[in-house]
């Protein structure tokens, strides 16, 4: 083999060292976790319990930053326009499957972002206000079908999770329901209890107090299995809708770019911590079901929610933001 051989030889051999040696290096420094979410919220303590076992883990700090606004919109633009070197990371949630139909965005979540994994998943109580006349999901459907256009159907805001899963099942249900929006969770949940609405798709977290005070039915959840939090609760799937599940969720996202060796390791270094009964308790005591998937299966799942939602949003008629 002549010198050229050898020269091509050995800069082939280096490439395929480069990423090992990419990785052994990372984290040389502190990781920064952008949450664009505000501080105290349940998002933000899911985000810092997993943070504090990846931190043990690695041996560097991890900072949560909590960058709100623009619904998400400015957090996540922060990390997109980040260095692609593994210390800039998004705490992303379901709005980044809901967005692109919805808002006028800098970026593109499909191209901009690599999904690490996803975190949690957790679903949403159907309560019906004390008032409705309504034990089950099935008498549900049949009052409100008496009434066409008269129930008030509530939600945290306009292109919320909450709102698109309402409509989700509004949908599947073949209702005609009054969307009122609110600004926030706490005030619609005020709402539902004040018995300005007759229906509210919320957390079961959250719902269990509503319901305790008999303010508030819940007629059915809308994951995939039950509730550990309301375990006599059934499914929307149960109930007659197979394949019905809508929920919220939380995942870790780099910028574009991340080269794929660091990649592995975020989600090595992830799916580990959540595996930490630490995390599992808190996480699972939030009524979230605990993930932990591959970059390739959370990136299905992404695309997949896309389309659900832009589907969703088409057939509602909402009306997506110009931002």
């Amino acid at each position: 083999m002549g010198f050229a051989g050898k020269l091509v030889q050995f800069a082939a051999a280096a490439a395929l060292l480069m990423p090992a040696a990419a990785l052994a290096e990372y984290p040389e420094r502190a990781i920064q976790i952008v949450v664009p979410f505000a501080a105290g919220g349940a998002t933000d303590l899911m985000a810092r319990t997993i943070a504090n076992v990846v931190s043990e883990n690695v041996g560097k700090p991890v900072i949560i930053e909590n960058r709100s606004g623009g619904g998400t919109v400015i957090g996540t633009e922060a990390v997109v326009r980040a260095a692609p070197d593994g210390y800039t990371i998004l705490f992303g949630s379901g709005a980044l499957a809901i967005d692109p139909s919805f808002k006028k965005l800098s970026y593109d979540v499909r191209k901009d972002l690599i999904p690490i994994t996803k975190a949690a998943w957790g679903p949403f109580a159907v309560l019906v206000h004390s008032s409705v006349p309504a034990n089950s999901l099935k008498e549900f459907v049949a009052y409100a079908k008496s009434k066409p256009g008269e129930l008030n159907m509530g939600s945290s805001g306009i292109g919320s999770m909450g709102h698109l899963a309402s409509e989700y099942l509004r949908s599947i249900l073949d209702l005609k329901l009054e969307h009122i929006p609110y600004r926030g969770a706490g005030p619609a949940l005020q709402a539902i209890l004040a018995g300005d609405l007759q229906i509210y798709l919320d957390p079961p977290f959250t719902a269990k107090s509503s319901i305790v005070s008999g303010k508030v039915r819940p007629l059915a959840v809308t994951g995939a299995r039950r509730s550990p939090l309301l375990p006599d609760v059934p499914t929307v799937a149960e109930l007659g809708y197979p394949g019905f599940a809508a929920g919220h969720w939380g995942g870790y996202f780099v910028p574009a770019k991340t080269p794929d060796a660091i990649v592995k390791k975020l989600s090595f270094e992830f799916v580990k911590a959540l595996k930490d009964p630490r995390v599992r308790d808190v996480l699972i005591g939030q009524g979230l079901e605990v993930i932990g998937n591959s970059p390739e299966e959370f990136k299905k799942e992404i695309e997949e929610e896309i389309e659900l939602w832009a589907k969703v949003i088409r057939e509602a008629g909402i009306k997506p933001q110009i931002e």
